[in-house]
């Protein structure tokens, strides 16, 4: 009898434990905690611990689309981006759209039928990288150019 109710003692400790893992988990599901050596910024760019992480936070991404990074000094491609619309939603010129290309035309994809868009396909991709496309996992940096994706191996070694 003893033996049950220590495994009873156990059981309950357990599932105590796990509610409240799990209630504190939900407070977090929506933002990227940049505030732990698992995520944080490096000039300017995401820096994940490892791919373990960074597919924990694409995760959450893919079920929270609106994931905020809190109290950072990054800037995603995505909050960019926006910007970048608005400002070309106002243009009313040709030589206005002049000089908006010369300053986003590096950043953006001008399409034939006038209208902007972004260039990479994923929007999820957006809120992880930076406006010139970077990121890291581990020591490896993550660089999405226009179409194109490169992995660098040690970056500050190049």
């Amino acid at each position: 009898m003893k033996i049950l109710k220590n495994y009873l003692w156990v059981g309950l400790n357990i599932v105590v434990l796990a509610f409240t893992a799990c209630q504190k988990s939900e407070l977090n599901e929506g933002r990227i905690n940049t505030s732990t050596p698992d995520v944080r910024v490096k000039d300017g760019m995401l820096v994940f611990k490892d791919s373990i992480v960074f597919m924990q936070y694409f995760n959450k991404l893919a079920k929270n689309r609106e994931l905020g990074l809190p109290n950072t000094n990054f800037t995603s491609y995505q909050e960019v981006y926006e910007d970048i619309q608005e400002k070309y939603a106002s243009l009313s010129d040709k030589s206005q759209i002049e000089v908006f290309l010369k300053e986003f035309g590096s950043k953006i994809k001008f399409n034939s039928d006038s209208s902007i868009s972004p260039f990479f396909v994923n929007p999820l991709v957006h809120t992880l990288i930076n406006i010139e496309g970077k990121f890291m996992i581990g020591n490896k940096l993550q660089l999405f150019t226009g179409d194109k994706y490169i992995e660098i191996q040690n970056p500050d070694n190049s």
